[in-house]
């Protein structure tokens, strides 16, 4: 299959959007034509798909956002025009592999060819498919089970239905390393799972290699083009005649153009001066929201929404909740309480929001204990503009968490009622800023790449140098942004990788900041806090019980000593870290084995301590568990104590590790001028 890239597109949105995106279609159109013609079946209206889709794409061009890399815009133009086309589809060509997709319905036909015709992973479907990645596999495998039957295998297989589950994630390499020791295991000895999962495999085999056997046929695009430039020539006749009328209109448009204007700033002055919730004013007054201040009171609790504001990262509510019969404070927490009606109608329910609400301390509440001002984080919507529908049933009394955690007495406290709210929410505009800067932090090769302002969040968006050998998964965390001298805190839990990276070792990432409100940016700085590393290194442990005990080995740029004590029919090894004070090697990932294969008969303690950045160990009660404070620690596993029944002490017990965590610190600034 013909790979495809961006690189051969400049992503913009010039008056020559057309020619691009032409462009872009032809270098990839086999890859475009196998997607058509698998999914319509059909020469004629494959045809007509390009030529609607590129059409489609000219129009939304300047929407173009990179919360999706371009391929997949550009596959999900393409099978919304599939969904439009296929209505009208009365004829499929006489070929029995067309023939056998066209029988499976809508959403696992889609799933079959973006995942096995045209190579998207189950990431990238769900995304596509407005689906969760759960919901892709099991529509695949539902298609697959079809596809068996129509391409000849029959349908009398008697595969264990507890493991038939598991066999997307097994066949597509994604299956975790414990289950996928079991699910083996089992295969090995079960003969009709042996021949469901072998007949299964061979249908994605069959799938993957057709998207070879299309030939698109010789013109075919140059005839699309041909079409598009027709189009094009007809719609500029059109405005020409369309201006000569639109601006005899001009004068009585800037009248009413005025007086709404007035009309409307009164209004917006007044609740500039009453509104306490400095958020809510930013939004405000840079234009990004408006005042809504919808009420709805139910059960002596009064909620009051105040403003809402889009982006293409999050739908942001900001609402304030007033408890009129007593003292308590109560905030909203989305699916558990705060439930969106028409959210598979109106949000984008494969992004998640950015946004978490932060831990509350006794100097946040303030002087009104009665009241909580809060934001609910929400998807990003579909289209440019909508009503949410948001139906409220419980509100989570807000906690002081270090209160509760010093008295031991943490559990949740509800109250029910009924809130509605119909809230009008318009899609805004983000600014992206090409950042090019390129270092080396600790070692580790960053680069620098974009910067996004949205109205709900900062985006910094950059890659990290990896070798195709490397098996690390890597968070960043940093102190902050600084734009214009402006500080910006990262969001909780904000860090996440994302597939917009153009070179294949460099794994690309962005993490979400405070939004930033003012305008023209010169300087940005980036300062780093720390990086935390998961290793899979494996490395097989080989304990011979006819050796003396202790021992030491080398694991992860770390000294560990093995140690062997015998307590009547347990046996228990201990393995320490010699060097967790300074080595920064936080925990070891393990998997015991013996010399026939996994053991099952053991218990495993961990010894854990908080230690600072000197190496210093930290007692939990002396720090505030849910405040900042914590990001300074590190949570260190001192020693591991592994306890085997029965060990028969002439057989080498083995033990494999199957990777490392490790945090290093760093303070650098990189300091990128605009």
């Amino acid at each position: 299959m013909q790979q495809v890239n961006e690189t051969s597109l400049n992503i913009t949105t010039s008056e020559n959007s057309l020619d691009t995106i032409t462009n872009w279609v032809e270098q990839h159109q086999h890859f475009l034509y196998s997607f058509g013609l698998s999914y319509l079946g059909n020469q004629q209206l494959t045809e007509e798909l390009f030529y609607k889709a590129i059409l489609k794409m000219y129009k939304g061009f300047p929407r173009y956002k990179h919360n999706m890399n371009f391929k997949s815009w550009v596959i999900a133009n393409f099978l919304q025009t599939c969904r439009e086309l296929e209505k009208t589809n009365t004829e499929v060509e006489e070929h029995a592999f067309l023939k056998a997709i066209q029988q499976l319905n809508q959403t696992e036909k889609e799933a079959a060819i973006l995942t096995y015709i045209n190579d998207f992973t189950h990431e990238e479907v769900a995304q596509i498919l407005q689906l969760l990645k759960e919901n892709v596999k099991e529509h695949l495998h539902s298609a697959i089970q079809s596809l068996r039957k129509a391409f000849g295998y029959g349908s009398n297989f008697n595969g264990c239905k507890e493991y038939q589950k598991d066999y997307i994630d097994y066949l597509g390499h994604s299956m975790e390393r414990s289950n996928k020791i079991e699910f083996e295991t089992h295969f090995y000895h079960c003969e009709s799972c042996q021949e469901d999962l072998g007949t299964f495999q061979d249908v994605t085999i069959q799938l993957s290699e057709w998207r070879n056997v299309f030939k698109m046929p010789e013109g075919f695009l140059k005839k699309i083009k041909e079409r598009i430039a027709e189009h094009e020539k007809e719609k500029h006749k059109k405005l020409k005649k369309r201006s000569i009328f639109i601006f005899s209109l001009t004068g009585v448009l800037v009248l009413f153009i005025s007086y709404g204007i007035l009309s409307g700033m009164f209004s917006k002055l007044y609740y500039t001066w009453t509104e306490d919730n400095e958020e809510v004013l930013a939004y405000i007054k840079n234009d990004l929201g408006e005042f809504l201040n919808l009420e709805a009171e139910s059960n002596g609790v009064k909620i009051t929404i105040k403003t809402a504001v889009a982006d293409e990262f999050q739908t942001v509510i900001l609402y304030e909740i007033e408890d009129t019969e007593a003292n308590n404070p109560y905030m909203m927490v989305y699916e558990d309480g705060a439930y969106v009606e028409n959210q598979y109608d109106i949000l984008n329910m494969s992004i998640f929001p950015t946004y978490y609400p932060p831990f509350l301390d006794e100097e946040e509440k303030g002087d009104r204990q009665n009241v909580y001002q809060g934001k609910l984080s929400l998807p990003p919507l579909k289209e440019d503009s909508g009503t949410i529908k948001l139906s409220i049933s419980s509100l989570q009394k807000v906690i002081d968490y270090n209160e509760a955690m010093t008295h031991g007495d943490f559990e949740m406290e509800y109250k029910e009622g009924e809130w509605n709210f119909e809230i009008p929410v318009t899609m805004k505009s983000s600014k992206e800023y090409a950042l090019d800067k390129e270092v080396e932090i600790e070692g580790i090769p960053f680069r620098f790449e974009q910067l996004i302002v949205a109205p709900t969040t900062t985006m910094l968006r950059y890659s990290v140098y990896r070798d195709e050998q490397s098996e690390e998964n890597l968070n960043v965390k940093f102190n902050q942004l600084r734009l214009n001298d402006e500080k910006l805190n990262q969001n909780l839990y904000s860090s996440l990788s994302v597939d917009f990276q153009l070179d294949m070792n460099w794994t690309a990432f962005q993490t979400s900041f405070e939004p930033f409100f003012n305008e023209g940016i010169h300087d940005v700085v980036i300062q780093f806090k720390n990086i935390d590393i998961v290793d899979y290194e494996t490395m097989m442990l080989e304990l011979d019980f006819s050796k003396e005990f202790p021992y030491t080995f080398e694991y992860g740029d770390s000294t560990f000593t093995v140690d062997k004590k015998e307590e009547g029919q347990w046996t228990n090894i201990i393995i320490t870290n010699e060097d967790y004070k300074d080595g920064n090697l936080d925990d070891i990932f393990i998997g015991p084995y013996d010399a026939e294969g996994y053991v099952d008969n053991f218990d495993m303690h961990f010894d854990t301590v908080l230690v600072d950045k000197e190496g210093n160990e930290v007692a939990l009660e002396e720090i505030d568990y849910y405040s900042d404070e914590m990001e300074n620690y590190r949570y260190v596993t001192r020693s591991y104590e592994l306890r085997f029944e029965n060990i028969d002490p002439e057989k080498n017990l083995k033990i494999r590790l199957d990777g490392f965590r490790k945090t290093i610190y760093s303070d650098e600034i990189v300091e990128i001028p605009l």
